[in-house]
């Protein structure tokens, strides 16, 4: 029997769900410290968790979090 402690499809949807749930495409305003706090606690146990074995898995994390307001929910 294999295991890969990748990131699995399930934890990727519920991350991408969460990472929605931000709604970063509909925050603006000149104070980006604000969100960068909001986000980071959450954001660094991600890449703690997933990226102490895998640390390609975080590509994902990361591509949500960067992807343009027009192109969220297209995978």
């Amino acid at each position: 029997m294999n295991f890969s402690p990748a990131m699995s499809a399930q934890a990727k949807k519920a991350k991408g769900k969460q990472i929605r749930n931000w709604h970063l495409n509909r925050r603006s305003g000149p104070d980006l410290s604000g969100l960068a706090r909001a986000i980071n606690a959450q954001v660094r146990g991600w890449i703690k968790h997933y990226g102490a074995i895998y640390r390609s898995e975080l590509y994902f994390i990361a591509r949500r979090i960067g992807r343009a307001p027009g192109q969220m929910g297209h995978a």
